[in-house]
């Protein structure tokens, strides 16, 4: 770095002077026989100590314009990287999304044993997009945009049941899928329930991948020793991984020699990931592996106990709000066909009545006109965008609905913009069926 070199030769410089003045002191020292001479060493001491310090002075400039201009450097990497992160997220997702959605209208209509095999091989394949996609996004984010945990009560049963119900659509070896967990691990914990999740996700979806024939098993139980750590640890009878290779396993885009599924080596981030949020989590990860025989990735997180208590759910009133015994009503503002026609049959799985608004300026329209228990706010759309449209209905309404984003845009940034909006959650698009029901179980809604 160029602010490296120029430290160097302020060191060089500091070390010259002090040989000087070393210098100098014992000219003066042996030569001050007469008032004379040591005015003659002063005079050089003090003209020497002059150029040294003009030198010393132009060389801090040198530094202070080559930290800036690195700095410059650095926030145009930083911009051209959220760019790139934005546009993957947001261009990408959607056709992977597309495409999930027609494989699973496709499937209602066949009913061919070798067509319903052909589907899941397509719907396989992009699903690995989607995931790939997922992780790239995730390990390229810049650190100042990655966020921070957010630490919640959460179901510690309920967070891996979810987690297994994901998987066993991934499962196309067949592999055998459970999990334990300990009656002394404790109900609720203050945990960070969606890196949790991507982290059991990556783990078990590894797995399922290179265990063609056997079982793959996820074990959750406190850690001896360590009060309020939770050890999960993920087993499979996969192929192991040689010893010389587990030390880099966990970085990104490195491939071992043996990680090849289906006749293709694979992206070497999943376990980056986990790696990367792991930390983020304050928590530690290993490894052990035989060959021939399996792996195990064990996975320990400090999780504080929570004491039982009622968890905290939304207050229902009569200003528009679901009751238990009427449909939820939920408003999709999403300008593209293929995602409204998602949205809407997911929502209707789920028992909602569900009303369609194609652009920002609709959505305020039909917020404020109807009586909506959620509005599922897409952020990029014409007319009004989802941010102005959450503002415009918050400001016009006196009970509005619980807003809730619902983009690709993944990045911590479009986060915290919408947070300042006053939208109260956050869904990643491509949506899964699951991560809806939690969310709108979380903001009150029986579904």
């Amino acid at each position: 770095m160029i602010v490296d070199h120029y430290f160097r030769q302020l060191n060089q410089l500091a070390a010259i002077a002090v040989v000087t003045l070393c210098v100098l002191a014992l000219i003066a020292i042996f030569l001050a026989e007469s008032s004379a001479t040591m005015a003659i060493a002063l005079g050089a001491l003090f003209v020497v100590m002059s150029l040294l310090l003009m030198i010393a002075i132009a060389l801090l400039n040198k530094i202070r314009l080559a930290v800036r201009l690195e700095r410059e450097q650095a926030e145009q990497s930083r911009q051209t990287l959220i760019t790139y992160v934005r546009v993957l997220s947001h261009e990408v997702r959607n056709p992977i999304t597309a495409v999930l959605a027609g494989v699973s209208e496709l499937r209602k209509q066949l009913s061919s044993p070798r067509q319903l095999r052909e589907l899941a091989q397509l719907e396989q394949s992009a699903q690995s997009a989607s995931d790939v996609v997922e992780n790239i996004v995730t390990i390229n984010k810049p650190d100042d945009l990655q966020g921070t945990p957010e630490h919640r009560v959460t179901r510690l049963g309920d967070t891996v049941e979810t987690c297994f119900r994901i998987v066993r659509f991934s499962n196309v070896n067949g592999a055998k899928l459970d999990y334990q967990i300990d009656p002394e691990v404790p109900e609720k914990v203050q945990c960070d329930a969606l890196r949790l999740s991507q982290i059991l996700l990556n783990l078990l979806g590894n797995a399922i991948k290179f265990t063609s024939q056997g079982s793959v098993n996820l074990s959750v139980e406190k850690d001896p020793g360590n009060p309020g750590v939770i050890a999960f640890t993920v087993r499979d009878d996969g192929p192991g991984i040689p010893l010389a290779e587990r030390e880099s396993v966990f970085e990104a885009y490195k491939m071992g020699s043996s990680i090849v599924v289906d006749g293709s080596q694979q992206t070497g981030l999943g376990l980056a990931l986990v790696k990367k949020l792991v930390d983020e989590m304050d928590g530690g990860i290993e490894v052990e592996s035989r060959i021939g025989v399996g792996s195990a990735f064990i996975v320990r997180l400090p999780l504080p106990a929570v004491s039982d208590q009622v968890m905290p759910m939304r207050a229902i009133s009569d200003s528009g709000f679901a009751t238990e015994s009427a449909q939820p009503r939920v408003l999709v503002a999403e300008d593209n066909d293929i995602n409204q026609m998602i949205a809407q049959r997911m929502l209707e799985k789920l028992g909602c009545q569900v009303c369609i608004a194609i652009d920002g300026a609709q959505a305020v329209q039909l917020a404020c006109e109807g009586r909506f228990d959620i509005v599922l706010m897409d952020l990029q759309m014409p007319r009004t965008n989802g941010i102005d449209a959450c503002q415009e209905i918050l400001e016009k309404m006196d009970h509005a609905p619980h807003i809730i984003a619902m983009t690709a845009n993944v990045l911590e940034e479009e986060r915290r913009r919408c947070v300042a909006a006053g939208m109260s959650d956050f869904l990643a698009k491509p949506v899964k069926l699951e991560s809806l029901r939690t969310c709108l179980r979380k903001h009150g809604l029986d579904v």
